[in-house]
């Protein structure tokens, strides 16, 4: 579309009725109209047409100032300008150097040295319960919160590595946290006294990891039910091996639940049933090392007896087993009751 070159509202409109539109206004009166009617018509035609004209006219200046403008950033690059562009990109490398080495920056406090040592947790374990995942509970005894300290000072703690979640994104974490120290145990061979001390501190690292509080109330209702069972009473060592073995195989069959078949259900109550079958399991493996340790022991006092050096023989001999020389346990397996 042309542009417009003069203001549309400059413009006034003409005198139809002087003697210059004379031939116009007899154009419409041979159609029929008045001489005041040709006039009105003639004005109102260059009224409407003159309308337009304004709208138009300010689409034009719209555009020419919107044109003019970015001209103008484009082409103003003063001094000062461009040191605030500095500084911005100044400050913005700033602030993602503070939020890569955000414990290089950490303000601090005017606070004293305290009295009481800060527990330092393994990154790993911490990192299971910020998933809501399984975790061993010996990095919550006196043992896994030494070697967690002991480790905290490592500088392979700053390497990183690419793990997989649950919901097959992956991410990259510290390698401290990711990988599991080799001196772990299973809960099932922790001492009594162990499991009491490190359930109770995993409630508190649940609830700062904010895990739900039903989630957290049943594990408490759990770990108390295991406690005050009869079984940690009892003077057989095995009762309390079965309530170890118990509360290991139960809460990793609770988390594979959940992770492989999206649904859960409540620990709080014991399974006296599984219980009693998880007591004749111990009793029988309990007995199976007893038996192997018997076996090597007598196979030991047997070598004892036997010649180092043995003239070499003229005829065959038929030597008997070591093993058939040992005395082994008769009769039937038998698991206390």
């Amino acid at each position: 579309m042309d542009r417009i070159a003069i203001d549309p509202n400059a413009l006034q409109c003409p005198d139809y009725a002087s003697d210059p539109f004379a031939g116009v206004r007899q154009l419409l009166i041979d159609a029929g109209l008045t001489q005041d009617q040709s006039i009105h018509q003639l004005t109102t035609i260059w009224t409407a047409s003159n309308n337009v004209n304004k709208l138009r006219w300010q689409e034009q200046l719209n555009a020419d100032a919107k044109v003019e403008n970015h001209a103008r950033i484009e082409h103003e690059d003063t001094d000062h300008e461009r040191q605030e562009r500095e500084e911005r990109e100044k400050a913005q490398v700033v602030a993602e150097e503070r939020c890569r080495n955000r414990v290089k920056y950490i303000p601090v406090p005017l606070r004293d040295i305290p009295s009481v040592p800060i527990t330092l947790l393994s990154p790993y374990a911490e990192n299971k319960l910020a998933k809501g995942l399984y975790v061993e509970l010996w990095y919550y005894t006196n043992a896994g919160l030494a070697h967690a300290s002991k480790e905290s000072h490592s500088v392979e703690d700053e390497a990183m590595t690419m793990i997989r979640g649950p919901d097959g994104t992956h991410s990259w974490i510290p390698v401290s946290a990711a990988k599991g120290a080799s001196a772990a145990i299973p809960d099932r061979s922790l001492t009594w006294e162990e499991f009491c001390h490190s359930s109770a501190r995993i409630v508190t690292a649940m609830d700062k990891a904010s895990w739900p509080k039903d989630h957290i109330d049943m594990f408490i209702k759990f770990w108390s039910s295991l406690q005050a069972h009869k079984y940690p009473f009892s003077p057989d060592s095995l009762n309390q091996k079965t309530l170890l073995t118990y509360q290991d195989e139960q809460r990793c069959l609770w988390h594979q639940n959940i992770i492989n078949l999206k649904s859960a259900y409540s620990l709080a109550t014991i399974n006296e049933d599984v219980l009693r079958r998880t007591r004749d399991r111990v009793y029988i493996e309990d007995r199976h090392h007893r038996d192997n340790e018997h076996d090597y022991v007598s196979i030991q006092a047997l070598s004892l007896h036997l010649p180092t050096h043995l003239p070499p023989p003229t005829w065959d001999i038929h030597l008997p087993c070591l093993c058939s020389l040992a005395p082994r346990r008769r009769g039937p397996l038998l698991v206390p009751t």
